[in-house]
């Protein structure tokens, strides 16, 4: 399991986090959706401990997993850009299946 409690995080006075709480249990597979610059990035990125959040704590019952059970996606993804949600899961599915 990985909890998040309280997590805020700045950029030169702008909040891009805040107040940020939840859990993921272990053995799941979780989705970030929403509009660009809300922070998902910058959520994941806290999470895979790329960059460290301003305030909260970040727990995972095996801290040596972090940054091995994490995959950040940026930028164009054209490749999945024809593709139904429905594709793009099974893909993921899929893919995990075989790692």
């Amino acid at each position: 399991m990985i909890t998040l409690m309280n997590i805020n995080k700045s950029f030169e006075q702008k909040s891009v986090l805040y107040d940020i709480n939840f859990n993921i249990p272990e053995n799941s597979i979780k989705t970030l959706v929403g509009p660009n610059g809300i922070g998902k990035t910058t959520l994941l990125n806290t999470l895979c401990g790329f960059i460290y959040p301003d305030k909260g704590k970040i727990i995972c019952d095996n801290s040596n997993l972090r940054k091995d059970i994490f995959t950040v996606l940026s930028g164009s993804l054209q490749l999945y850009a024809r593709s139904t949600v429905k594709e793009f899961a099974w893909f993921w599915v899929y893919y995990y299946t075989f790692w």
